[in-house]
């Protein structure tokens, strides 16, 4: 499909979400790499970092083959935003199976992650397993990876720091009564998938006629990142993304397409 994909013409981005662990396909990796337009994002939700947890999930994978795969991605990508997914809880899983986990988050070290205490569903089958965890406990084991990914996520995005991204502006934020000429828009760069990940404030001056007409949504522009928080970056407007003028080229080129 990627492939197939590769052939289409034109200026777009794309993210491989939610990709299986245990179907994860090495071959995939050469191709994203020989394409500029597929970005080294990857979602790949472990659910947990314990083998026995993992078999009574009905998943084939262990701790040891789930590290192989980032490794893998990281030796092609060095640079690779990972996402992944964890599930507090699980019915009988044990402290130290939850503190594999923990250390699992540890050996990986994701750019991101969701942690969820394990819930019983109707028609699930999980749901009549025996030793369910109280909520209590899935919800504390839960707080632990948050606190431990929120700590792993802002060592990362400090290593983002001093360099240049484009960035898609989503909202353009309204103008501060008491400052101007101090113009702020929200967005994202391309290691950020949207509603699940943090975001770039992007900072640029409104008094300038170039940086006011090109800082709109639905644009790309250039951003140097001067600082990180735990989950959001904040950089400085630099200059209008030269992608900008591709996309333009090319949605004209399919509208000729179109009404030729």
């Amino acid at each position: 499909l990627l492939k197939e994909i590769s052939k289409i013409e034109g200026t777009f981005r794309l993210r491989l979400l939610y990709i299986h662990p245990d179907h994860f396909n090495p071959d995939i990796l050469p191709v994203i790499k020989s394409d500029e337009r597929f970005l080294p994002y990857f979602d790949i939700p472990f659910q947990s970092g314990d083998d026995e947890i993992i078999l009574k999930m009905h998943r084939t994978g262990n701790h040891k083959k789930y590290a192989q795969t980032i490794e893998k991605i990281r030796s092609f990508f060095p640079d690779a935003a990972i996402r992944t997914t964890f599930l507090a809880g699980f019915p009988g899983e044990k402290d130290a199976q939850a503190e594999n986990t923990l250390n699992f988050l540890k050996e990986i070290s994701t750019d991101w992650s969701g942690c969820f205490p394990y819930s019983r569903e109707d028609d699930t089958p999980a749901y009549s397993l025996k030793n369910q965890v109280p909520a209590k406990k899935a919800n504390a084991r839960a707080k632990k990876l948050v606190a431990l990914q929120e700590e792993i996520t802002a060592q990362r995005l400090k290593e983002r720091c001093g360099k240049d991204y484009d960035v898609l502006i989503e909202e353009v934020l309204a103008q501060n009564e008491d400052s101007p000429e101090e113009g702020i828009a929200i967005g994202r760069a391309w290691f950020q998938a949207p509603e699940v990940d943090g975001s770039v404030v992007v900072n640029y001056d409104r008094s300038n006629p170039e940086e006011q007409k090109a800082v709109l949504s639905g644009r790309l522009v250039r951003v140097h990142i001067n600082s990180a928080g735990t989950v959001d970056l904040n950089g400085d407007f630099v200059c209008d993304s030269p992608l900008n003028e591709k996309i333009k080229k090319n949605k004209l080129k399919f509208a000729q397409e179109i009404n030729g």
